[in-house]
């Protein structure tokens, strides 16, 4: 059976700013957090406990949503062991992490 999780450890900060321009997104287009929920295919209290800090997804499945989301509205994100970026279309500022 294909374990389903991840291990968030040196990934966090990833995950923390995929979160940020996922949250950026769907605020902009006014979804509401039920709405959130379903893109990333879990209950709406998981997206309560993302935006407060209180907890990170560490399904494998989940954060590939989140991921494909992002990919599908222009947001390119790279991920190394030394460096995380993440870069907006011409129209958002280029975000990089280091």
């Amino acid at each position: 059976m294909e374990n389903n999780f991840i291990d968030t450890n040196g990934k966090k900060e990833y995950i923390h700013h995929l979160l940020e321009q996922f949250f950026k997104i769907c605020g902009r287009r006014g979804y509401s957090k039920k709405q959130i929920a379903e893109l990333a295919g879990v209950h709406f209290t998981a997206i309560f406990r993302w935006a407060r800090g209180e907890s990170l997804p560490v399904s494998k499945s989940v954060i590939e949503r989140i991921e494909n989301y992002l990919k599908q509205n222009s947001v390119q994100l790279c991920h190394n062991s030394d460096k995380v970026s993440l870069q907006q279309s011409s129209s958002e500022p280029e975000i990089k992490i280091s």
